[in-house]
């Protein structure tokens, strides 16, 4: 059971004296409280509170989906009831779900919904769960708190599809071609970069030693495309890969050689 906030009620009743000659900032027309004639929640219970998203289904696009079960009991002088909540992330007050609840017997309402959570969305979230009666009065919020989190593991580099060998031609250019799987068990969207230094047979890295981002494929698969021209080095090239997911976790760098012949 969630405890709430805010329990007692905030109603208007409006009184009227002298109608005559009132207008709207009137003195005469004086806003009081009244309990009475305002809808209450009495209690609301949401589960699950705690979640790990890493441990969850995912859905479209690295989504997780959670299931969340919603009951509540509430009470008003008018009926029926409406109960309306709105979930939002709390650092950002960004809209996640929101939906109604079912009424049951004896003032009891439930609901249940499946929500699309972003992955890198963990964190807290603020349920509001307000209940409005047949003439439109608005309850007191209620209020649970769930929170989200998630566990990283880097990504991890499974496959690495290259020749063992080269013979360069004796003019023009010979092709090089690279694909690289990465696994992640946060999903392959979870992955950012995979790269790769090239570092020839005396010693000195491609590229003034930057890194040649890969290309995504499906599946988890990245491909690199290169030629090495005819009068290129010949010898042992080493190739270093390292993929990189969207937290800044690393596979650690996995090396591959190419020997390059005449």
């Amino acid at each position: 059971m969630i405890p709430l906030l805010g329990r007692q009620s905030v109603g208007f009743s409006l009184l009227l004296a002298g109608l005559a000659g009132c207008s709207s900032d009137d003195p005469a027309l004086v806003a009081v409280p009244d309990p009475a004639a305002q809808p209450r929640i009495v209690e609301l219970t949401v589960s699950p509170t705690v979640a790990r998203l890493d441990a969850l289904p995912v859905g479209a696009g690295n989504s997780r989906q959670v299931s969340l079960s919603l009951n509540a009991e509430a009470a008003g002088p008018a009926i029926p009831l409406t109960l309306r909540w709105v979930l939002r992330r709390e650092i950002t007050d960004s809209l996640v779900a929101e939906g109604t609840l079912s009424p049951s017997p004896e003032d009891r309402f439930s609901g249940a919904k499946t929500v699309s959570v972003p992955f890198r969305s963990a964190g807290r979230h603020v349920l509001t769960l307000v209940a409005t009666d047949a003439s439109g009065v608005r309850s007191a919020p209620a209020l649970a708190y769930l929170d989200w989190t998630f566990q990283n593991a880097p990504p991890a580099i499974t496959a690495i599809t290259l020749p063992a060998s080269l013979k360069l031609p004796t003019s023009g250019s010979t092709p090089l071609n690279i694909s690289v799987t990465v696994a992640d068990s946060n999903g392959v969207d979870d992955v950012a970069l995979v790269r790769l230094v090239s570092i020839r047979p005396d010693g000195v890295a491609a590229n003034n030693g930057s890194p040649f981002p890969l290309t995504k494929g499906a599946g988890g698969v990245w491909t690199f495309a290169t030629a090495l021209p005819s009068d290129s080095q010949t010898g042992i090239y080493k190739f270093r890969f390292e993929a990189i997911d969207r937290a800044g976790a690393s596979s650690g760098v996995v090396e591959r050689t190419v020997e390059v012949t005449l």
